[in-house]
């Protein structure tokens, strides 16, 4: 997954698609414009942002079950 999302990002980055083909005009988000585009961008914020924080939560609990937390309040 994580070599799925680089490829994404470097390519956007380059202009080319992940299949090395030169990107049509607005990619990735092609002719979205107004609420459709910030649907976009909001979704995948919230949705990345939600995600980064439930795996890190649920990190942090598996390690404090196990004894190996340290830091702030442990």
């Amino acid at each position: 997954m994580t070599l799925l999302w680089t490829a994404g990002r470097v390519s956007t980055w380059l202009g080319v698609t992940v299949q090395g083909d030169p990107a049509p005009p607005g990619f990735p988000t092609g002719a979205l414009t107004g609420w459709p585009l910030a649907a976009f961008y909001a979704a995948h914020l919230l949705l990345g942002g939600s995600l980064l924080g439930a795996v890190t939560v649920a990190y942090r609990r598996r390690r404090s079950a196990n004894g190996h937390v340290s830091g702030p309040g442990h």
